[in-house]
């Protein structure tokens, strides 16, 4: 991991984080979405994406886009899968990018728990880069659908900068699920995540295509991070290709 963070240390480069926050639910099964708030902000990444997250309409004890964007400083682009009353639960973007557009796929399998796939497009270093955030099933059968689904929504980027982002509830790198990412995705950070009182699992990935590269990865360890979801955040820094950058641009 050192030797990649030198070779790559002069080129353009981004920080990016995915994390499932259960919605807003800790270890001891109490909501506290101002805690998971403030494991977000200590990630200090440029885009995060969030899975299981809740929005609620404005209240008392409510969660809205508007309170995300004001307390993180960040762009916020829902997801949402499923609708709980009148709350909006699942796939979050958090950006400080600007958004040059943003797509929802249904990746949903009959009969399963609704998925999907959140595509935003963005400019960095004066160049687009694709952000795909989602969160996939939980049956091997279910996720092989989806992963091949989501390979094809990459593939219509033309080879544009790619980043995948999202809890893909699957670690064995043997599996077919993994062939299929491999088709587009080159590189990947593939931390320890799940579940947070002691990470066995790579459920967490971040994977990259397009020419870009990951130069350091990392989970937030902190007690606040093992104890707000059931999951860990994991952060990378990722490389700009050559041709993306555009000296004297800021990020």
């Amino acid at each position: 991991m050192e030797q990649r963070s030198k070779s790559h240390a002069a080129k353009a480069s981004f920080t990016a984080a995915t994390y499932n926050v259960h919605s807003w639910v800790n270890r001891s099964g109490r909501r506290t979405p101002l805690k998971t708030i403030e494991v977000v902000k200590s990630l200090d990444a440029d885009v995060v994406a969030l899975q299981e997250a809740v929005l609620d309409p404005p209240g008392d004890e409510s969660l809205t886009a508007e309170d995300l964007a004001r307390a993180l400083g960040m762009q916020v682009i829902p997801g949402p899968t499923m609708l709980r009353s009148d709350a909006r639960f699942g796939n979050l973007l958090l950006l400080k990018f600007p958004v040059l557009s943003e797509r929802r796929w249904d990746l949903s399998v009959r009969k399963r728990e609704p998925r999907g796939l959140l595509e935003v497009e963005t400019k960095i270093h004066g160049r687009s880069v694709r952000i795909l955030a989602t969160h996939l099933g939980l049956r091997l059968r279910e996720r092989a659908r989806q992963m091949r689904r989501l390979v094809q929504i990459a593939r219509q980027g033309e080879n544009a900068p790619t980043v995948l982002l999202g809890d893909m509830n699957a670690w064995l790198e043997c599996a077919p699920w993994y062939t299929e990412l491999k088709k587009f995705f080159s590189d990947q950070a593939k931390e320890r995540t799940f579940p947070a009182a002691c990470p066995t699992l790579s459920f967490d990935r971040i994977m990259v295509g397009g020419g870009l590269a990951i130069s350091a990865a990392e989970v937030a360890k902190s007690p606040q991070a093992r104890n707000a979801s059931d999951h860990l955040p994991v952060r990378a820094r990722l490389i700009l290709p050559a041709a993306a950058c555009r000296p004297g641009t800021p990020t």
